[in-house]
């Protein structure tokens, strides 16, 4: 069944970029989850990412509405997106797996297997020597095989690469927490060495903790001397923050990626919420 797109704030919002930045080299980020999409304008001239929004999807047919919203873009103006735009899209879900670079094709299916509703891809993260496999929805992929200018990419493949850049100066044991919607991601190092990355999904606070101590005990951790680095959906006042101060002795919410700089409509932005959305953009 075709979705309807219940968000035409949306269409304006993009349709307003599209005008803004008609003269300008600029670059159209998007980042989808299975229940929101966000999207920002990044010129490629200066690195200067000029605006960031996020919507939520009221139903489970994001992926389906995404596609609509993405025809309808390229219906209205795709000769000025190709020309203008060079676009990305991160896409982040539960359904992936980390393996190295030398591991066999079965291996990955065996842990990832196919559906009939999805598509398996895979990028290389090169610091880690790992490979990183993943599944999108086919109605997505299908549409961005026929748009040649858009790339798609796993969030969590540039959230890692980014992340092992970031160890080099902490040299010490760091757990970074990912919180995306309803999905739970959990990424741990020893100085330089990655020894965990999972995405659990999860419905409560409860939830939450829950898998993020497992973690820690799994590792070997100590609650009360490594430190956890926040990010995504996560902020104070909440019952999620209540437990991680309950339960960590050490914790920071994440600082904003430096490779990028940003204008002053980030002023006032609370940068760890979307900072896998930033880590993402080349």
């Amino acid at each position: 069944m075709q979705a309807t797109i219940h968000t035409p704030v949306l269409q304006q919002d993009i349709s307003v970029a599209i005008k803004e930045y008609k003269s300008s080299d600029c670059a159209l980020h998007l980042f989808l989850t299975p229940d929101s999409l966000a999207f920002g304008e990044l010129s490629v001239e200066t690195k200067v990412l000029n605006s960031y929004k996020k919507y939520a999807f009221p139903t489970i047919n994001g992926n389906a509405e995404v596609v609509d919203l993405l025809k309808w873009l390229f219906a209205n103006d795709e000769v000025l997106l190709q020309k203008y735009f060079t676009t990305t899209l991160s896409y982040f879900n539960e359904q992936s797996v980390l393996l190295p670079m030398n591991a066999a094709d079965d291996e990955c299916h065996l842990l990832l297997p196919d559906d009939m509703y999805a598509m398996h891809k895979c990028s290389d993260i090169a610091a880690a020597n790992a490979r990183y496999h993943y599944t999108i929805p086919s109605t997505v992929q299908s549409f961005f095989a026929q748009n040649q200018c858009w790339e798609v990419t796993h969030a969590s493949a540039t959230l890692i690469a980014h992340l092992f850049t970031r160890q080099k100066f902490i040299r010490s044991k760091t757990v970074y927490v990912h919180l995306q919607s309803s999905l739970l991601e959990v990424i741990a190092f020893d100085q330089e060495a990655l020894l965990m990355h999972n995405i659990f999904p999860i419905k409560t606070a409860e939830d939450f903790i829950y898998f993020v101590l497992s973690c820690y005990e799994g590792l070997g951790f100590s609650t009360s001397h490594v430190n956890c680095v926040l990010m995504g959906d996560i902020d104070k006042p909440s019952k999620i923050f209540d437990y991680i101060f309950k339960y960590l002795a050490h914790f920071e919410f994440s600082k904003e990626p430096i490779h990028i700089k940003y204008s002053s409509a980030f002023e006032d932005q609370k940068m760890h919420q979307f900072y896998s959305f930033l880590t993402s953009i080349q």
